[in-house]
């Protein structure tokens, strides 16, 4: 064997085991540890508006016109299944909804829990963004009411290391969305 034939045959060698290693590198990375990832993008926001507390609540609470309201974000929503605790003091409701957003649309069951007047939490249970939840209290201030939103964003798989790029994109929707929700509700009578 000559001189070239050698270091041919060693450089071939070299480049199939590296191949097989980075594979095998790879494939440990997607089933243990890049799919299972998940990153949470927490977002706080305090907004006021001169609406009722219980006009501004009962809107935000209705779901079935989340469509109206939002209709280029929230396409339909479903009710599942509602529950009103004895004395009727905690009412959740289970709802299906599809969502779109900058055309992906996903679809995603919700669990909604409403204590009139006060407080509603969002909890995304099934759908890509599964364990998201959104907590909101309502609060009379002098000529309106103070809604302060705490949202913990869930971002599975693949992209989950990127969520931080997505933080201050997510803090303008929702006030886009609450911005959206306060117009219909002085709209409506």
């Amino acid at each position: 064997m000559d001189k070239l034939t050698k270091i041919i045959t060693v450089y071939v060698f070299c480049i199939l085991f590296s191949m097989t290693g980075v594979t095998i590198y790879h494939n440990h990375l997607l089933n243990n540890d890049i799919i299972h990832t998940e990153t949470i993008i927490g977002i706080s926001l305090i907004k006021t508006t001169d609406l009722p507390r219980e006009k501004i609540f009962t809107i935000m609470t209705n779901m079935k016109d989340y469509p109206k309201i939002l209709p280029n974000n929230i396409l339909n929503v479903n009710i599942i299944n509602e529950i009103e605790s004895k004395g009727g003091s905690v009412k959740t409701t289970f709802t299906e909804e599809k969502i779109s957003e900058r055309g992906v649309i996903v679809e995603v069951i919700a669990k909604h829990e409403v204590v009139p007047f006060h407080y509603h939490k969002i909890e995304i249970m099934e759908g890509d963004a599964k364990g998201t939840i959104i907590e909101q209290k309502f609060e009379d201030i002098e000529n309106g009411t103070k809604i302060i939103t705490e949202a913990k964003v869930h971002i599975n798989g693949i992209l989950a290391p990127f969520g931080f790029l997505a933080t201050s994109n997510l803090e303008s929707a929702l006030n886009s969305a609450l911005t959206a929700f306060i117009e219909y509700a002085k709209l409506t009578k």
